[in-house]
């Protein structure tokens, strides 16, 4: 029940941000490594050979998908957001998206106690 209230939260945070939020399917399977017990990185698409990565400070735009395999479906989100690299709320994802480049995504599993973990995808729009 008290993960149920945190994830509720969380999405809930997500969707304040731009109020987007609608269920979602994951694109690409879970891979071997992903389902791990520990913080993953995988690319899931490279980004625009040649142009610059994300650095701390960078002004980044993101399209932000959240899912966990262990909650219901209809409690996933997609979120446009625009923050300062180093500076999101979701703690990891600042380490996880250095050197991401504009239309690269990356899914991240953030290990969540007891219940598994949650996964972010992240889809680089433009870094200023």
């Amino acid at each position: 029940m008290l993960f149920m209230k945190i994830w509720l939260l969380i999405v809930a945070a997500i969707s304040l941000i731009n109020r987007k939020v609608c269920a979602y399917e994951p694109e690409f399977e879970l891979d071997e490594s992903e389902t791990s017990s520990g913080f993953s990185v995988r690319i899931l698409k490279f980004g625009i050979a040649g142009s610059r990565g994300i650095t701390k400070g960078d002004q980044v735009k993101i399209l932000l998908r959240s899912f966990s395999p262990s909650v219901e479906s209809h409690i996933v989100g997609t979120a446009q957001q625009d923050f300062v690299a180093g500076k999101h709320p979701v703690t990891p994802l600042n380490q996880a998206i250095l050197n991401m480049r504009v239309d690269e995504i990356r899914r991240i599993g953030i290990p969540f106690g007891n219940y598994g973990k949650i996964y972010y995808e992240v889809h680089v729009l433009s870094i200023e």
